[in-house]
């Protein structure tokens, strides 16, 4: 069943970017969701992907074990 909706947030401006995690060519979604999970632990909330996986497409999503909507 459905558990959850989110809106894909829009690109903040950079005065609202708190401090966080830059991932850089990340190519497995399992490995992506594991360092957001990462991220989430140490109390981060901006991520920032270059050259990566898509954040949001649902192996990322459900690596990430819910903690996308925290981040």
């Amino acid at each position: 069943g459905l558990i959850g909706v989110f809106e894909i947030p829009k690109q903040p401006s950079l005065d609202q970017i708190s401090s966080g995690i830059v991932l850089a060519g990340i190519q497995n979604p399992g490995n992506m969701g594991t360092l957001m999970r990462t991220a989430a632990a140490l109390g981060k909330k901006t991520i920032i992907c270059v050259d990566s996986a898509d954040a949001w497409q649902p192996k990322v999503i459900q690596a990430s074990a819910g903690t996308i909507g925290y981040l």
